[in-house]
């Protein structure tokens, strides 16, 4: 097959004969070796093992031609319906779900088995529509729930995604997910751990009525995928894995922030202070500032996500009675050494800590009130970072303060931006509203302008100019 792998050749090969090398592969692996030892005429030279190994191989052998012949399709000469007809035809689905179901099979055949079944759902899609059809999402969590072998969980795991990426809506099951969260909390391979978090995060992203009617109304799962993060973030330091955590933590922020009445995950993250794991010390090790850019931009997306007034109270107290962690973030942006990415999204969150609360401006205006020369060098070095920031990092920053007044609304924000003192008594004269604790008109500040907001382009002068000035 290996030797040319032109689809014309291919097809003729593999795909038109009679009976093909495919179905012979197919009928020696689903052979019950048990039933096929007593049959032959030698039965003292008949090895199990012997037999399981041809099964093994035969597998094998199905997948690499499935991937090669995908591989080699073209529109010209598409090889993938009817290499799926084939498949199908040999009973081949029924064969690989056999294996997998049961535990009495060798770990060789099972891993082989789903290695197969794998590469024929990700590689066709007809393929993924009819294991949907056979409700096999389900069957694939319920194994994974019991099996003990690694490369056979990788595999379970990775078709899962696969299908959860097409045909999501079969993952609208609260016990799926509570399975995925225990499993999570002792998960010993890495890839299945990512895999589970990507699941997740991608089906609340899209179903957010899922996530608020069933995830978020029942506690005890909410606490158990909340404990679940805050012990993911204190003991991993590997980025592909606090990507994956910190995605998760930013799609229930984000359901969160723009659904006021259900927002228990963001308020546990502040009150049992788990936001401080994603302020940590960054040391010169690539990987450790990889892992501090993804937790100071999942940290950015939570307090603009954190939009009720309670919630903001909440975030303002932990933050100024957490020194540590102020100090951690003041830091970083007047350290030379710093990777440019990271003080540009360290600077966001310090910015944002400061317009959301006028507590919070009190407080640094207190603390740093004895370091007038330091306290100085840190204004412009913000200042000169939200200057140069790319404005694509503006999009969406839809900033709502402790009074539920959206700031940064460039509908409403008067002032002439080409004047930088005009646009200067503009802030001023929000911020002082804020201090005075005056909620303007809700036309102006309701989260409901944010929507009319969305109609600016970020190429026009205001949009760009209100929230970088803000």
């Amino acid at each position: 097959v290996e030797s040319d792998t032109t689809p014309e050749r291919l097809k003729a090969l593999l795909l038109c004969e009679e009976t093909t090398p495919i179905q012979v592969l197919v009928a020696y692996a689903a052979e019950d070796p048990k039933a096929v030892g007593p049959s032959l005429n030698n039965r003292e030279s008949f090895s199990l093992v012997g037999f399981v190994n041809v099964q093994v191989q035969c597998l094998q052998t199905v997948t690499s031609i499935t991937a090669t012949c995908c591989r080699a399709s073209t529109p010209g000469c598409p090889l993938e319906h009817d290499l799926f007809r084939l498949l199908t035809s040999t009973g081949v689905v029924d064969m690989l779900l056999k294996f997998l179901s049961s535990q009495d099979f060798p770990e060789t055949i099972r891993t082989s088995a789903a290695e197969c079944l794998y590469v024929f759902i990700s590689k066709i899609n007809e393929a993924k529509a009819a294991v949907v059809r056979l409700h096999a999402v389900p069957f694939f969590f319920d194994v994974l729930w019991k099996e003990p072998y690694k490369m056979v969980r990788n595999y379970l795991c990775a078709m899962l995604k696969v299908v959860a990426e097409k045909y999501s809506e079969q993952l609208l099951d609260a016990s799926m997910v509570e399975k995925a969260v225990a499993m999570l909390q002792h998960e010993a391979s890495k890839h299945v751990a990512i895999m589970l978090l990507d699941i997740i995060s991608l089906v609340f992203e899209k179903y957010v009525a899922f996530y608020i009617t069933r995830i978020h109304s029942d506690t005890d799962l909410l606490t158990s995928l909340y404990q679940l993060c805050e012990a993911v973030l204190h003991k991993n330091h590997q980025p592909d894995i606090v990507s994956a955590i910190t995605r998760l933590l930013e799609v229930i922020v984000t359901i969160e922030g723009t659904n006021s009445d259900h927002t228990n995950f963001t308020s546990l993250l502040w009150t049992t202070g788990c936001w401080k794991v994603l302020v940590t010390p960054v040391d010169a090790k690539s990987d450790a500032v990889e892992c501090a850019l993804l937790k100071h931009r999942c940290l950015k997306t939570l307090l603009l996500q954190s939009t009720t007034p309670a919630i903001i109270d909440a975030a303002t107290e932990q933050i100024i009675n957490f020194f540590p962690a102020v100090s951690a973030m003041l830091n970083i942006p007047l350290d030379q050494g710093h990777d440019p990415k990271l003080v540009e999204q360290v600077t966001l969150c310090l910015c944002l800590v400061l317009v959301k609360h006028p507590e919070a401006r009190k407080f640094f205006k207190k603390t740093l009130i004895q370091y007038t020369s330091w306290a100085k060098a840190l204004h412009d070095k913000l200042h000169d970072v939200l200057s140069q920031t790319d404005t694509r990092q503006y999009e969406g920053m839809y900033i709502i303060d402790c009074n539920q007044a959206y700031l940064n609304n460039p509908n409403v924000v008067n002032a002439d931006y080409t004047d930088m003192g005009s646009v200067f008594l503009a802030v001023r004269g929000l911020l002082a509203e804020q201090e005075s604790g005056i909620v303007p008109d809700n036309d102006r500040y309701s989260p409901d302008a944010i929507s009319r907001a969305r109609g600016f382009e970020l190429s026009d002068p205001r949009a760009k100019s209100t929230t970088v000035t803000t």
